[in-house]
């Protein structure tokens, strides 16, 4: 536009008259440059916001959420009553944990949700305790278990067990006895009538297998869910909860045939959608506004306690009975401290603390699922009936895309003539012949160069995004970068199925390259998620390996069978 501008200063001062061949020199090239530049704008990767959101600030200063401005360190906490606002790390040990499996270690459940956090509906109850059929039962007749063992062993100490679900019997000091709360089921340890602690513990304990086939067969209205007092309980919502949450939670759902699917819909439905990890900057809710609805509907950012009570107030409102779960993730893996048994020991700490979901499903029990953005659900789900390829799924993504192509190429057109538009205006009083003349060669040689960005989009895409990331250091970097990747994975062909984690999509993609980077990468990035302040780290290390595997995801592998689509 400055040049433009110049080029009239010269007109009038030397008086030019006949001067558009000389003027469309230099539009030429600038016609072109400007639709160049637009095409890449549209397709490269953006920026997000680059200020902090300025309502968040005048909520958080408040005379209401003013009173809780204090940070919050990460740990075992007994008041959830009010949820929400960010939280240290605390790489403090708790306990370690010499076993044969992964799984989560929990210390109590909830059911009580009251719009701000999670309580108890009954008063506190203690019940002596022996093993599983005393009072409690996670795994009803329906589900495969195998009985395993795992040593505990204390570094901070607390009148409570630590334990897994499944928990059979508890073995320690013979003076010993343990009481537990049949409706948080959280086990107390005690000596006489007073409280006391233990530094060492062994616990027999079911491992599950859960086959997703079984599981969408599963009928409802039986087992427990015939029990009024246990749906009432287990489906309760605050009647303050904003209708837009029910509406959501039927639109996940309306199209599922079986409770297994409506579940998966709805966990699925944080993986899928622009929802981020965050434990720094996130939000107290306001006073009248639902933690819920804050989080599904404005920030979209948060941690576990976000996420999972999110998910179980979706599966109330579809009428899913569910129910949070608190405690502590697996844990790092120790390699040097491995058993001669061939146990496993795992480290255990204050970062590691969690919140996660379990969903009843008649003759089977209480099943867990993990909403969380990067964490993966440390239990065994067999799929065991291959899912067949839907044709008319694979016509609708088809469909979709071309709709997409389409789309793009109206915008793409539409710039383009009004960039002419916009140039040619200025040009054609004195020769409009030429000015026509123009406008072809010019839709001639952007078409060209349209056709060449469109068949070499995999390679430039490919650039573009490694660089946007590659030079990034902050800790939401990883999650970003390794989504890319899935997506870079799924243009080609290969996307992750609703039922596989992490791990085994990064076990499919190294057999399919003849490679193990995925798995090495996906290691990487889910300790990059469990310990947040050490992300900017793993990635540090990792950014060459994920460059890698980017440049690896903008072809197929050397084998039949995929379909490319992009």
């Amino acid at each position: 536009m400055l040049s433009l501008l110049q080029v009239e200063r010269i007109k009038e001062r030397e008086h030019l008259q006949n001067y558009a061949r000389e003027i469309s020199k230099l539009l030429r090239p600038l016609t072109i440059f400007i639709v160049l530049l637009a095409t890449i704008a549209y397709f490269a990767p953006k920026f997000g916001p680059q200020w902090p959101n300025p309502m968040d600030f005048l909520k958080f200063n408040t005379s209401e959420a003013s009173k809780e401005k204090k940070v919050s360190t990460i740990g075992y906490g007994l008041d959830d009553s009010r949820l929400g606002g960010p939280f240290k790390a605390d790489p403090t040990i708790v306990f370690t944990a010499r076993t044969q499996n992964k799984q989560y270690w929990r210390v109590e459940t909830k059911d009580f949700y009251t719009g701000k956090g999670w309580e108890v509906s009954e008063n506190p109850k203690k019940v002596s305790f022996k093993n599983k059929n005393d009072v409690v039962s996670w795994y009803e007749q329906n589900t495969k278990t195998e009985t395993t063992e795992a040593t505990i062993t204390m570094q901070k100490s607390y009148p409570h067990l630590t334990y897994p679900a499944g928990l059979v019997s508890v073995k320690a000091s013979s003076d010993v006895s343990y009481s537990v709360d049949p409706f948080s089921e959280k086990i107390y340890t005690m000596n006489g009538d007073s409280s006391t602690t233990l530094h060492s513990y062994k616990v027999t304990y079911e491992i599950p297998e859960f086959s997703i086939k079984n599981l969408k067969a599963v009928k409802t209205n039986e087992g427990q869910e015939t029990n009024p007092y246990f749906m009432t309980k287990y489906t309760q919502l605050p009647e303050s909860l904003p209708q837009r949450v029910k509406d959501l939670a039927i639109n996940l759902t309306n199209d599922k045939d079986n409770r297994y699917d409506k579940v998966l819909a709805i966990e699925n439905y944080f993986t899928d959608n622009s929802f981020t990890y965050e434990s720094t900057n996130v939000s107290f809710p306001a006073k009248s506004q639902d933690y819920v609805d804050q989080f599904l509907f404005d920030t979209k950012s948060g941690y576990c306690n976000n996420f999972s009570t999110s998910m179980i107030v979706l599966l109330r409102s579809a009428g899913i009975p569910a129910r949070w779960v608190k405690g502590y993730t697996e844990g790092t893996l120790d390699n040097t401290l491995a058993s001669a048994e061939g146990e496993d020991v795992y480290t255990i700490t204050n970062d590691n603390a969690h919140s996660w979901v379990e969903v009843y499903f008649p003759e089977y029990g209480w099943i867990p699922f993990e909403p969380t953005k990067g964490f993966t659900n440390p239990y065994n789900f067999i799929n065991n009936t291959p899912a067949p390829i839907s044709q008319n799924s694979e016509a609708n993504n088809s469909n979709n895309e071309q709709i997409q192509q389409r789309n793009n190429k109206a915008k793409l057109k539409s710039l383009i003539e009004n960039t002419e538009e916009a140039s040619t205006k200025k040009v054609t009083n004195s020769k409009t012949s030429f000015s026509w003349w123009y406008v072809f060669l010019s839709t001639i040689l952007i078409s060209i160069i349209g056709y060449i960005l469109f068949t070499t989009r995999m390679k430039w895409m490919t650039f573009l995004i490694i660089h946007f990331y590659k030079y990034r250091k902050n800790d939401a970097v990883y999650q970003k970068a390794y989504g890319a990747l899935l997506k870079q994975f799924a243009r080609i062909g290969i996307p992750r199925s609703e039922s596989q984690t992490f791990r085994e999509y990064a076990l499919h993609i190294d057999t399919l390259y003849n490679s193990a980077d995925m798995q090495q990468l996906t290691a990487s990035y889910e300790n990059a998620m469990y310990k947040q302040e050490q992300a900017a780290e793993e990635w540090k290390k990792s950014v060459h390996l994920w460059e890698v595997l980017m440049k690896k995801a903008a072809s197929l592998p050397k084998s039949d069978g995929f379909d490319t689509v992009i």
